[in-house]
């Protein structure tokens, strides 16, 4: 395993650990699909970094992972045909970060998560190491260990698919064009209130989703909406949770 020391001041805040085990789907965690494929069309791979779009996915609760690698590292060259075979088989939205030549956007990467994200040592200096697979949710940060799931396609799967579930929800930092056949929630991120509301009842409702969700930033608007097949849904805090789990 390849071990890269980045000079950076950081907290002594502890990292959060998403640990459970079960299969139970109910108690999965939900991650985001990458959305390169609505409009690209794309093959199913690493969306490109975008510290501005991870901040944003941060903020919105949705999962994500994050790939850490370096050139000239054999663990690395070993678990990437692993990692971009389950990117494949579920288009989880991924930021694949090269140690060696994104060093600055993994410092600011530390600073959106408060500096929770990376270790740390005695002279305030983050370590990262490679390979390493991150899930992310929040502040929930799941950092999957090497030894014992990502040394086989088997163990690395099983791993993820007992613990999370990728459903088709889709996130944009900006306004878009929602394609008609999916349901698109939009809200301005930056107004607290619809962004409590929008984690408080709309968030949960993603684990029992059957319908492809776009999340979207409307900057212009003063309500939080739900937009299914053409009919907009205006939701706020009186709004009925079944109303909202049959939209999504």
């Amino acid at each position: 395993m390849s071990k890269k020391f980045i000079p950076l001041l950081i907290s002594t805040l502890p990292i959060f650990c998403l640990c459970s085990c079960s299969g139970d789907s109910s108690k999965k965690i939900v991650l985001a699909k990458n959305c390169d494929e609505i409009y690209s069309q794309s093959e199913h791979t690493y969306r490109a970094i975008d510290l501005e779009e991870i901040s944003v996915n941060h903020k919105l609760g949705v999962g994500f992972a994050i790939y850490l690698s370096t050139e000239g590292c054999s663990e690395c060259l070993n678990f990437t045909p692993i990692m971009e075979s389950y990117l494949q088989s579920t288009n989880l939205l991924t930021y694949h970060f090269d140690i060696d030549n994104n060093l600055n956007e993994l410092r600011e990467l530390n600073k959106i998560y408060n500096h929770q994200l990376f270790t740390h040592s005695e002279n305030d200096s983050i370590y990262v190491t490679a390979p390493s697979v991150y899930l992310v949710n929040g502040d929930n940060i799941n950092k999957v260990s090497n030894d014992s799931y990502m040394k086989t396609k088997a163990a690395f799967n099983n791993y993820l698919n007992g613990r999370y579930q990728v459903k088709d929800v889709y996130t944009f930092k900006g306004k878009i064009d929602c394609p008609t056949n999916y349901v698109n929630v939009t809200f301005n991120y930056d107004n607290t209130d619809l962004l409590s509301l929008y984690t408080n009842l709309v968030l949960p409702a993603f684990k029992e989703s059957t319908n492809k969700i776009i999340v979207s930033n409307n900057p212009d608007s003063d309500a939080l909406t739900i937009t299914k097949d053409g009919q907009n849904y205006p939701i706020n805090s009186e709004t009925d949770p079944s109303l909202i789990k049959s939209l999504l």
